[in-house]
Formats: C-alpha cells, sequence, structure tokens
C-alpha cells in the first residue's frame, strides 16, 4: 500500500499524524431512527440532515441540522475527544417528529413522539500503539497497517421521551431517565490499496436506569455497531459511516421498549 509523504510528520509503530492541526468538515446524514414498542412502531420524519464541524488537534465538534434548516425540529450535535490512549465521546440529539407508519389519520410532524437524548461516554485504547480511533472518525492521522484493538470504558446517559399518542401512554407525561454503566467492544482496520480503509467495529454496553420523575430502577442493555469506509490524501479526507446506537429499556421481563436512532454519514474534512 501507498503510505502518504506529502503532509505527515512520521511517528512509532503504524500511526503518521497528519501536520495540519485545523480542519473543516462538511457532512451529509440520513436519519432512520425508530423506536418501537410492543404497540406501536414509529419512525424519524425529516431524515436528510447537513453538518458542519470544526476539529483543533484532537478535539472535533460537528453540528448536524434538518435540510429545512429548522432546528426546531431535530438536531445532533456531538464534541469528541481523541487522544492516543483514550477517547471521549459527547453527544445531545433531538428526534422530534416521530410517526406512525401504520396510522393514517396523522401526517408527519404531527403525532407528538419527542425523544431528547444526550451522553457521555470514557474509553481506553487497549492497542493504542497501532490501533487509531482518529484515522477512521476524526481523519486526523493515518494507520498504516491492519490491525485491531479491545475498546473498554464507562457511559453516563440521559433520554426524555414524550408522547400526546393514546397507544403509548408511559409517555404521556414525559418520562426522564439517566442511566450509567461500563462498556466494551472491539474496533478493527483493514488497510486498503491506494490510502483506502474499511474499519468495522462493535460497542456494548450494560445500564443501570433511573426515571426521575417517578422513581424507577430498570435495565438498559446497549449495542453500538459502526462500518466506517473512508480514504486519506495529504491535505483532506472523507469518511462514510453506517451505524447505530441500539437502546433496549426493560420496565420488567415482559414489557419493554427499544430505541435504535441508526444513522449513515457522509463527510469531507479539509486540512488547513
Amino acid at each position: 500500500m501507498c503510505i502518504l509523504n506529502t503532509g505527515l510528520s512520521y511517528a512509532e509503530d503504524t500511526i503518521v499524524p497528519f501536520d495540519k492541526k485545523i480542519a473543516l468538515n462538511l457532512s451529509g446524514k440520513y436519519n432512520m431512527g425508530i423506536f418501537q414498542q410492543q404497540s406501536a412502531d414509529y419512525r424519524a420524519d425529516t431524515p436528510w440532515k447537513i453538518g458542519l464541524g470544526l476539529r483543533y488537534k484532537n478535539l472535533a465538534a460537528q453540528l448536524f441540522i434538518p435540510v429545512s434548516f429548522n432546528i426546531d425540529d431535530s438536531f445532533d450535535a456531538a464534541l469528541n475527544c481523541y487522544l492516543k490512549k483514550m477517547y471521549y465521546e459527547t453527544f445531545i440529539k433531538r428526534y422530534k417528529n416521530f410517526y406512525d407508519e401504520d396510522d393514517e389519520t396523522t401526517e408527519h410532524g404531527n403525532v407528538g413522539l419527542d425523544i431528547l437524548s444526550g451522553g457521555i461516554l470514557a474509553g481506553w485504547i487497549h492497542n493504542y500503539k497501532n490501533h487509531s480511533l482518529r484515522s477512521v472518525f476524526t481523519l486526523s492521522e493515518n494507520q498504516t497497517a491492519s490491525n485491531g484493538s479491545f475498546l473498554y470504558g464507562f457511559g453516563v446517559f440521559y433520554t426524555s421521551i414524550y408522547s400526546e399518542n393514546e397507544t403509548m401512554p408511559r409517555y404521556n407525561e414525559r418520562q426522564h431517565i439517566v442511566y450509567f454503566g461500563p462498556t466494551m467492544g472491539y474496533s478493527y482496520t483493514w488497510t486498503l490499496p491506494h490510502d483506502l480503509f474499511l474499519n468495522i467495529g462493535v460497542n456494548g454496553g450494560a445500564n443501570l436506569g433511573i426515571t426521575i420523575n417517578d422513581p424507577k430502577i430498570l435495565f438498559i442493555p446497549q449495542i453500538n455497531p459502526k462500518i466506517t469506509f473512508g480514504h486519506h490524501h495529504a491535505s483532506w479526507s472523507i469518511n462514510a459511516v453506517m451505524g447505530s446506537n441500539t437502546s433496549v429499556l426493560l420496565w420488567d421481563k415482559d414489557n419493554f421498549d427499544t430505541l435504535v436512532p441508526a444513522t449513515m454519514s457522509l463527510t469531507f474534512s479539509k486540512r488547513f
């Protein structure tokens, strides 16, 4: 495989940082958000979003808004920091206009299922000398040999859900849920000819949840698979990411809800 020579400062092992510390990111995202309950199946409205982001060294911020430019409908913001050994991911997302595809009496945007979700995850990269998450997601360096790493972490999350629909009476009063717990996963990157790469990763968590307005303890397992394909150039990079962050709200043995904010995104990153 051809290794980039222009605009790079070489490091030990297989990690090659780019010498430009600032990058501007332009993204497009397709949102496939799903909320499922035994009696209902909801999909997110306004699925297409555009995003603008800025990275300085290891810190990257990104904001997505619908192509209608109405930030009151929904938004998706993230602030991430990827270091050599550790990584930190924070996010806040609002899915305001979920709709029931089988309910012919309602139009998109008038159903009233409103979900706000946020969280922070801190993780450790076991094989940090040879495996780079920055190369895959923040596009701030290049990994020159195929390898993988186990990922260990801990996350704290918040979700609030409100529904005007009579089929979901549990959420007729906005439900506020805080949950936290350990995470573990694995990430592997294949380096391909012409500075292309393919990464497949999965991260799972086991969380203890607490409802705020009507105190109740519940169990919330999570699974977060991702597939990323991209290319590094000396002055720019691009990646396409397909992934989801599935959470199962186990209220009791036979009573659960499933939230699946799945997305596909394409990001172009220009370094300065």
